[in-house]
Formats: C-alpha cells, sequence, structure tokens
C-alpha cells in the first residue's frame, strides 16, 4: 500500500494505492487547514523546528485554545502518529508552551479498512470510512 500527501495552497490531498489490487487510478481526498496559523505562529521556534522536521508535510489546527501541528507523512486523516501542542494565541499572536505530544489512537476497524483496501481495488480513497471524527473532508 502507497500512500500519496500533497501539500496544496489551502490544505493537502491524501490518497492510497494498492499495488496489488488498485487499476492505476489514483484517487485523492482533499483536506483544508489554514495555513494562516503556519504564517502567523513562525515565530515560535518549536513550530519552525517541526515543520523543518517534517520537511513543511504538517497541519496547524487550532485545539481547545492550543496551537496543534501533525506531522502528515506519519498516520492518515484524521489520526497522525506525531500531533503536538506546541502554543497558545495571546492577543498579539502565539506564546510557546511545552511542547506535549497528543497520543494516537487507532481503532481495529480503521486498520481493517486499510488492509481491505490493499487488497480490494475498490476501496474509497484513503480506505477508510472516519472522515469526519476529527477532519472533515472537502469532497
Amino acid at each position: 500500500m502507497w500512500r500519496v500527501v500533497v501539500p496544496t495552497d489551502d490544505g493537502y490531498l491524501e490518497g492510497n494505492y494498492s499495488l496489488i489490487a488498485d487499476n492505476g487510478e489514483l484517487n485523492l481526498t482533499h483536506y483544508s487547514f489554514d495555513r494562516e496559523l503556519l504564517v502567523r505562529s513562525n515565530d515560535v521556534w518549536s513550530v519552525r523546528r517541526l515543520r523543518w522536521f517534517a520537511q513543511d508535510f504538517v497541519r496547524a489546527d487550532m485545539v481547545d485554545g492550543e496551537l496543534v501541528l501533525s506531522d502528515l507523512r506519519m498516520g492518515q486523516a484524521p489520526t497522525y502518529v506525531f500531533s503536538h501542542a506546541i502554543a497558545r494565541e495571546n492577543g498579539s499572536g502565539f506564546e510557546p508552551t511545552p511542547t506535549r505530544l497528543i497520543p494516537a489512537s487507532f481503532e481495529a476497524r480503521q486498520l481493517g479498512a486499510v488492509w481491505d483496501a490493499i487488497w480490494d481495488g475498490n476501496a474509497p480513497a484513503g480506505a477508510v470510512e472516519f472522515r469526519d471524527q476529527a477532519i472533515n473532508a472537502d469532497d
């Protein structure tokens, strides 16, 4: 199973391709996020460092007042292995906070969907049916 992530101006595209079952067509799903958060928080050292480490394959979200950066290379929407709360928004920008790893939780049905996608050429893009849990897909 090959997973593809393509950065866009307003988010990223994500798709999977099975060398065993797919027929040549790659279906991509678009996920949007506010890229302006990356620009506005770029003066925070941990933001710059995580962007550098992930080669800018990151998404940024505000969750309960905290800026959360997720490494798009490890995981699949909406569950990423490396998501970190790294700053809080104050009136004039972002204030660094101690970096906190947000634990990833994969459900058995999610892993089963990936397994099914490997062997079933008709599996949906992303091979998952859990898009609405934390990230809204823009289909």
